[in-house]
């Protein structure tokens, strides 16, 4: 009974404010026009914009990708082709210096020496191509490694590649649909019509901008402000000042994607 008693209230108060006020009653009321043409126009006008900048920044990626993939192909040639030449020269050292053509080894041409000079002398020899041996070996290493790290990144750059193909592969199929319902609506649309729908853009791209300079996470919202403003009959200016002035324009919100104060913690609107 009790629930009943406050629903009967409140049913009598609104009642009331629509019958003593009313301009509330037609903000109430206000239906959604799905009809609004320049509202349409300013989507699409946007949408097709958005779309075509889109394709070519996609083109610019693809092709400073396509650049990168070139030069890592180059890379790739050429640490190949040194690494071979490392392999053969360290293949060939070890069959000329460590066996020669009687097939005596290293250690028998060491233990071979007349004097104590020559022997000194003969492990210097064996030590000093040790030790380049030992480097080239390491450089074989380090180059493998590299030639590995370039494929790899070879192999991500392609598939890159491909993903930024059918991006730009979608983009282009909407941006046709948006151009030819565009199109169509530019047909039926008024000169009147067409204008405001020309200073709605304008009106946009000035929100987006102001909004971005603010470094404001509401940046990319002006179509949505301007074609909300034409439906409800608000000044896109008052909300995004409302905006800065609670929430430094949505970047201290009170509570979730509320960067106007409505009803933040602590009560109240």
């Amino acid at each position: 009974m009790n629930n009943f008693t406050r629903t009967y209230s409140l049913a009598v108060v609104v009642l009331l404010a629509l019958a003593f006020f009313p301009p509330l009653a037609k903000a109430v009321v206000l239906p959604i026009n799905k009809q609004d043409i320049v509202a349409e126009l300013i989507k699409l006008k946007s949408r097709n914009s958005h779309l075509a900048k889109e394709v070519n920044q996609l083109d610019t990626r693809l092709t400073k990708i396509d650049g990168n993939l070139r030069v890592l192909n180059d890379k790739i040639i050429d640490t190949e082709f040194n690494l071979n030449r490392e392999i053969k020269i360290l293949s060939k050292r070890v069959k000329t210096i460590y066996k020669d053509s009687r097939h005596h080894t290293s250690l028998r041409l060491v233990l071979e020496s007349k004097s104590i000079y020559e022997l000194i002398t003969r492990l210097d020899f064996f030590g000093l191509i040790l030790k380049q041996d030992l480097k080239l070996v390491k450089k074989s290493k380090i180059d493998r490694s590299n030639l590995i790290k370039l494929k790899r990144n070879f192999l991500n750059k392609r598939q890159k590649i491909v993903t930024l193909k059918r991006a730009k592969q979608r983009a282009v199929k909407q941006s046709r649909t948006v151009s030819l319902k565009l199109r169509n609506k530019l047909k039926i649309a008024t000169v009147k019509e067409k204008a405001q729908a020309e200073k709605g853009v304008n009106s946009a791209n000035f929100y987006n901008s102001y909004l971005n300079s603010k470094q404001s996470p509401m940046r990319g919202m002006g179509i949505t402000l301007v074609t909300a403003g034409r439906q409800y009959r608000v000044n896109p200016d008052i909300v995004v000042a409302i905006s800065g002035v609670e929430s430094g324009f949505g970047k201290h919100c009170a509570n979730s994607f509320n960067a106007w104060g409505r009803k933040a913690r602590g009560g109240g609107y």
